[in-house]
C-alpha cells in the first residue's frame, strides 16, 4: 500500500471516529463488536451514496431558486449588481 493511500485509509477511518461512533464500541463479544464495526462502515457508505444521489438534485434546486429571485422578485437587486460591477 502506498502512502497516499494509506492517507485516504486513515482519514476514512478517522471520521469514522469521530462523525459515526466508531471510538465507542463498547460490545464484550468479538461477533458483536465486529457486527457494530460493519454496521459503522454500512452506514458510512450509505450516506456517502445518498450525498452522491442528492447532490445534483439539490444543485439545481438552488440554482432555480437563485434565477428565480434574480429575475422575477428582485429585478432592481439584478440592474444594481450589474452597474456596480462596470
Amino acid at each position: 500500500m502506498e502512502a497516499g493511500e494509506r492517507n485516504d485509509v486513515e482519514g476514512e477511518l478517522g471520521n469514522g471516529k469521530r462523525r459515526y461512533t466508531l471510538d465507542r464500541i463498547m460490545m464484550r463479544l468479538q461477533e458483536t463488536c465486529e457486527t457494530q464495526i460493519h454496521m459503522v462502515f454500512l452506514s458510512m457508505n450509505l450516506w456517502k451514496r445518498l450525498r452522491v444521489f442528492l447532490n445534483p438534485f439539490f444543485s439545481w434546486l438552488l440554482r432555480a431558486f437563485q434565477d428565480a429571485t434574480e429575475t422575477k422578485y428582485f429585478p432592481k437587486v439584478r440592474v444594481v449588481q450589474q452597474t456596480l460591477i462596470k
